[in-house]
């Protein structure tokens, strides 16, 4: 990023994420950053209504603490992530690039 930069010639750069998807994989770093955090599914976490689709009232109900546990996962993995976009957001201020990029997030 900072070699593409510094070049003088308009450039492209991709960076691809996973996170916050699964398997959730967080730098080391950010494993348990949030494990005394207290969270909440929602109220309509496993709640069931006459007015869902016929697929959602078939559906099994998913175990509470797995879903924390997930909840947490994909919140670590993310901060790790947000860590990174801030490394190139750093670079393109670094390299007076910043005010001449576009950054689209998808």
């Amino acid at each position: 990023l900072e070699q593409a930069a510094t070049k003088g010639e308009p450039w492209l750069f991709l960076a691809s994420f996973f996170a916050p998807h699964a398997p959730f994989l967080a730098d080391p770093r950010d494993k348990d950053r949030f494990k005394g955090l207290n969270l909440s599914l929602g109220k309509s976490f496993n709640a069931v209504s006459d007015n869902q689709p016929d697929h959602l009232k078939r559906r099994s109900l998913r175990d509470f603490d797995k879903m924390l546990t997930a909840k947490r996962m994909m919140m670590e993995s993310s901060y790790s992530m947000d860590r990174q976009i801030g490394r190139m957001l750093d670079v393109l201020e670094s390299t007076n690039q910043l005010a001449n990029t576009i950054i689209i997030y998808l």
